[in-house]
């Protein structure tokens, strides 16, 4: 069992106030990483796990992958579940939307710099998206984003770095059933872009079954 405070709370995590209520995870122990590893409290959650699948690091399929892979070993990807109560102090009723806003008034808003070109990039599974790139260095980001079904706000962000060698990817989304529990998904291939969708609502599943929260238990 893992206690997650949420981020916006200051305190040490050795001193926590009585009146604080943190969300609690039932992670397995195979599915540990990190700081996740031992930890029984924190303010971010780390769990290791492959897509499809969704088995752990422990299963005899995934034994041959190491660390250092970038989605394409046997789909492997971390997660990350923070709880940000921030949110609920700007107008982005969730981390897609918070992340894409971000990104668009920083990154493509202009006047640029010099050195900077940003163009539009056709989105794969997304509603827009830019890639900016720098004069003489070999990496660009790429960044798209998603509407949710009213299309009056972004529900999922991307963020990439691209070289010629690989473009690697995160997703950046809250789960449904509390928007303040934000979700990366770190390590994604750009080759599974096309599968974002898919990607979201069953890591959406994953996480949710972990937590002990009454509004995520379906």
């Amino acid at each position: 069992m893992i206690e997650l405070y949420d981020s916006a709370d200051r305190y040490p995590l050795s001193s926590i106030p009585p009146d604080a209520h943190p969300i609690i995870f039932h992670l397995s122990e195979a599915f540990r990483y990190g700081s996740s590893k031992s930890a029984e409290k924190t303010r971010g959650v780390l769990i290791l796990t492959y897509y499809p699948s969704f088995s752990s690091p422990t299963a005899p399929e995934n034994a041959a992958y190491g660390l250092n892979c970038i989605g394409l070993c046997n789909g492997r990807i971390l997660l990350h579940v923070e709880y940000n109560s921030n949110l609920l102090s700007t107008s982005s009723p969730n981390t897609g939307d918070f992340v894409a806003h971000a990104q668009l008034r920083w990154k493509r808003t202009p006047p640029y710099p010099p050195n900077v070109t940003v163009r539009d990039t056709p989105p794969s599974g997304f509603d827009g998206g830019f890639q900016r790139s720098y004069a003489g260095v070999e990496t660009s980001e790429i960044v798209l984003f998603r509407n949710d079904p009213d299309g009056s706000h972004y529900d999922l962000a991307a963020t990439c770095h691209a070289n010629a060698q690989k473009t690697s990817c995160i997703l950046h989304f809250s789960l449904k059933c509390d928007p303040k529990l934000s979700v990366t998904v770190n390590g994604l291939d750009s080759s599974y872009l096309v599968h974002s969708s898919d990607i979201v609502t069953r890591v959406n599943e994953f996480v949710s079954s972990m937590v002990d929260y009454p509004a995520c238990k379906s």
